[in-house]
């Protein structure tokens, strides 16, 4: 992906890693980064890397238990960036929620969505990449 991004990003908590993986597949194809917060207060550096950036368009990954409400208010602080969210009740409902969005938004068919565990972050770190590409991966 080198430097070449759209001017879109996804946002996810920073201590916790199923909701930046869940969206790994979606970054992948569409060439946006993941950015990482913590979850009551939008770090400078991520805030930062927005601008640097030039992203206009951010989408939160998770309920506000994962990435307050103000977090979401400063991000659309930023002069020129929207900032939307996706997110079910737990790391499960948001994952499915993700996929559904990443699909009807044109990132992936269903025949690229993946499973992984929710409880440990290897299987969704190795399978992300293959999901987000447009050809079928076999390990």
């Amino acid at each position: 992906m080198g430097g070449d991004f759209a001017p879109k990003a996804f946002l996810a908590r920073g201590d916790d890693f199923a909701d930046a993986l869940s969206s790994a597949p979606f970054a992948y194809s569409g060439a946006r980064p993941v950015l990482l917060t913590p979850t009551a207060s939008l770090a400078g550096e991520t805030a930062a890397a927005i601008t640097d950036l030039h992203i206009s368009d951010v989408l939160v990954v998770g309920d506000v238990g994962a990435v307050s409400r103000s977090v979401q208010n400063a991000v659309d602080a930023l002069p020129g960036v929207a900032c939307g969210r996706v997110a079910g009740p737990n790391r499960y409902a948001t994952s499915a929620a993700l996929a559904s969005w990443g699909v009807s938004n044109g990132y992936a068919t269903w025949n690229q969505v993946g499973i992984a565990t929710g409880t440990k972050f290897p299987d969704g770190l190795a399978g992300a990449p293959c999901a987000g590409c447009d050809r079928v991966c076999f390990y």
